[in-house]
């Protein structure tokens, strides 16, 4: 209900500051100006589109899996460069399915247009219905990217990532310079619930990773995902939830960023000592088993994990699942980072010695996969 009431909050104020524009401009003028605006996006975004290089662009990336078996779930993309035109079509990718990985169309489609704003100038290009004008998306009816009865929806961000994954990856092969490699690509929540004498209570967290490298520079650390909105919390969230658990560690996951020129972004390495029995544990999550790729040499981020280390056991948990915890479990959660982008031994000196200070990459990571030489070391 507080995200309900956000988004009412939102727009009524929207609404209260275009009639003040209205008010102060005029309809004609405040209807100009928007016509404008868009067509001045629309201008940028075809003159963008034509300095790629005509010609079809393919790539495919996957979900790990539904929930429930573990086949996964593939995102095939074809981008169809032609004039100041782009055409980007789903066709082959995987049929829609059980559990809650299934994508809306408008979702869908909204991710290509994630991806291909950043593509076109860095998104520098005002965002609006002008830019969206030289793309055409094709969806089949019936994938999980465009299901054709009721479904559930609720993790859909795994299918978004994807469908972003996969048009980055394909037009790596056509504007090198203008993409991003994988990051952790989903959103990485968390859940516990509990009742007590006093009632249920209920805690909820998104957990970061790192993002993926670009031409120009590294991913950055412990964010969400690039279609996400979540902020990261350092306290653990509510009082309520930290009735039943504690926060004994957050920190940068050291060695989740795949190394390049340019490396991936850390994920975070959050750990929870649970203080009550019947303490509920779900979470929906990826790239457990597929891990985020590197580009022009650029090596892989770390997978994502979840644990619960239990009187001397350690208990491997699936991305997508529910799973009783006790008193005293350690729950640790480890996210991905990052690809890397390009050779790892161009990377720039400085930029090593720095990493290496920083403590983000071991002497070992430095000489063996970096090139750093021995006597930089002491």
């Amino acid at each position: 209900m507080g995200d309900i009431y956000a988004q009412l909050a939102a727009n009524r104020t929207g609404e209260r500051r275009f009639l003040e524009m209205l008010e102060r401009f005029g309809v004609e003028t405040v209807a100009e100006a928007a016509k404008e605006l868009q067509d001045y996006s629309e201008r940028l975004a075809r003159e963008a589109i034509r300095a790629i290089p005509d010609g079809l662009y393919e790539a495919e990336d996957f979900v790990d899996d539904n929930g429930f078996t573990t086949e996964p779930l593939k995102v095939k993309v074809a981008v169809a460069v032609d004039g100041d035109r782009l055409r980007v079509d789903f066709t082959g990718s995987a049929h829609q399915t059980k559990g809650m990985v299934n994508s809306p169309v408008c979702s869908t489609i909204s991710s290509v247009y994630g991806a291909v704003a950043l593509l076109l100038r860095g998104g520098a290009i005002p965002v609006n219905d002008g830019l969206y004008r030289p793309i055409e998306v094709h969806v089949p009816f019936g994938s999980f990217l465009n299901p054709d009865q009721p479904l559930a929806v609720r993790a859909r961000a795994n299918a978004c990532h994807r469908v972003y994954n996969a048009v980055m990856l394909a037009m790596s092969k056509a504007a090198p310079e203008q993409v991003l490699t994988s990051d952790h690509d989903t959103t990485n929540a968390i859940g516990m619930g509990h009742l007590g004498k006093d009632g249920y209570r209920v805690y909820m967290e998104v957990v970061g990773g790192g993002w993926g490298a670009s031409a120009e520079a590294d991913g950055a650390d412990v964010v969400d995902s690039y279609i996400g909105n979540c902020s990261q919390r350092a306290g653990g969230g509510s009082r309520e939830g930290l009735s039943v658990h504690g926060v004994e560690e957050y920190a940068l996951r050291r060695g989740s960023s795949g190394a390049g020129t340019r490396r991936g972004g850390l994920g975070a390495r959050r750990v929870y000592r649970i203080l009550e029995d019947d303490v509920s544990f779900n979470c929906y999550s990826d790239r457990f088993r597929i891990a985020p790729w590197g580009l022009f040499g650029g090596r892989p981020g770390e997978k994502t994990r979840f644990l619960v280390e239990r009187e001397g056991e350690t208990i491997a948990l699936e991305s997508k699942a529910n799973f009783p915890l006790r008193k005293g479990d350690r729950l640790v959660i480890e996210i991905a980072g990052g690809g890397g982008y390009g050779e790892p031994r161009k990377r720039a000196r400085e930029d090593v010695e720095r990493d290496l200070r920083e403590g983000l990459i071991t002497e070992e990571e430095a000489r063996e996969v970096f090139g750093l030489e021995r006597e930089a070391l002491t």
